[in-house]
């Protein structure tokens, strides 16, 4: 709401997750991104449902590692693609990153991008603006993400049509 021009891409709030993604999965949008509140499991697995993939940030702490292992099962039992993004790495502190990763590699895939904790990232929120948009050194690292976040989106699509030829 706070960017101004272009317009691209639309925050749109929704009431009933189920009924509102299948509206919005009418409106022929390119890609519709559900951000789920970190702790309501019931509209984690709501959203879950109605998703092709699912992206789930992480910090490298020991209590946000450990905060997945719910999303993670609801993603196993519903059959959903997903992969943990590393999210506000701190380049200063390697080690935490490695005990991170070593903790969720038993959990499920992790994406190779990683999200350094840089100022753009954190401005904004408050700017309304890609991270890029404020600085042009963050583009190469949001490219290789959208690559991987699209590849884990049509994996969805082949269990789809595997699961279809099945039947």
């Amino acid at each position: 709401m706070l960017r101004a021009k272009p317009k691209n891409p639309r925050i749109i709030e929704v009431e009933h997750i189920s009924r509102d993604v299948e509206v919005l999965r009418n409106e022929k949008f390119d890609w519709l991104l559900i951000d789920c509140p970190p702790l309501d499991l019931d509209v984690i697995e709501n959203s879950i449902l109605k998703s092709d993939a699912v992206v789930i940030p992480v910090r490298s702490g020991f209590f946000d590692v450990d905060a997945v292992t719910p999303v993670v099962e609801i993603c196993k039992r519903r059959r959903k693609p997903y992969s943990f993004l590393l999210a506000a790495v701190d380049t200063k502190m390697p080690k935490l990153v490695e005990a991170a990763m070593s903790a969720l590699v038993n959990d499920g895939p992790i994406f190779a991008t990683r999200l350094r904790y840089l100022q753009p990232y954190v401005l904004s929120i408050q700017r309304g603006k890609s991270a890029a948009e404020i600085d042009k050194s963050c583009q190469p690292e949001i490219d290789h993400l959208w690559a991987e976040v699209k590849r884990l989106a049509s994996q969805s699509n082949v269990l789809m049509m595997q699961s279809r030829a099945a039947s």
